[in-house]
């Protein structure tokens, strides 16, 4: 190669698949994890008005302000991680640039949702 920078690329390149990997798996564990929370505050009862345990805690406003951001964002960067993974695997050389940003925007995004 000609240059250290077009060496840096050509490894560079090589991470893309373990980028997409990472962010896939983060997803899948994203939405394993707000399936279980969804599910268990719409069956977890609590005290309602009639002062029994007749009231999912899902219903109450600060559960679903809660949960439901978070599952919107789950829901958006799992759509772009799909476009990520077709843009990849059906990559032709004229998109190879944008299929890099792609790649190292969507990883630091998914990753980043899920950091306490």
């Amino acid at each position: 190669m000609k240059s250290t920078r077009a060496r840096f690329l050509a490894v560079a390149d090589q991470l893309l698949a373990g980028r997409i990997c990472i962010a896939s798996m983060c997803i899948g564990g994203a939405k394993a994890s707000l399936a279980i929370a969804v599910k268990y505050s719409a069956t977890r009862l609590t005290v309602g008005g009639k002062g029994k345990s007749d009231t999912a805690i899902l219903s109450y406003q600060l559960q679903q302000h809660a949960l439901l951001p978070l599952l919107a964002r789950t829901f958006a960067l799992n759509i772009g991680l799909d476009r990520v993974k077709r843009k990849w695997a059906e990559q032709i050389p004229e998109d190879h640039l944008e299929v890099v940003a792609m790649c190292c925007a969507l990883k630091p995004s998914v990753v980043g949702t899920w950091r306490t």
